[in-house]
């Protein structure tokens, strides 16, 4: 899960989260690799658009979706 602050951390991973990313300060594809041992993501929802498509098409895995 990524949020824009750290401080919502704490509200994510009781929701389900397995790990929260500050993508304001983290660079978001470069953790999701690393936490997937280069697997790559299974889902994610894209909200913000255009600014982060490729770096969310490049985190996929091979049988990921965007949504």
């Amino acid at each position: 899960m990524t949020t824009a602050n750290a401080a919502k951390h704490g509200r994510v991973r009781p929701l389900g989260a397995d790990q929260a990313i500050d993508y304001m300060t983290e660079d978001f594809a470069a953790v999701a690799t690393s936490i997937t041992d280069n697997k790559g993501i299974n889902v994610i929802l894209e909200n913000i658009g255009a600014p982060y498509f490729e770096r969310h098409v490049n985190t996929l895995n091979c049988d990921g979706h965007l949504m």
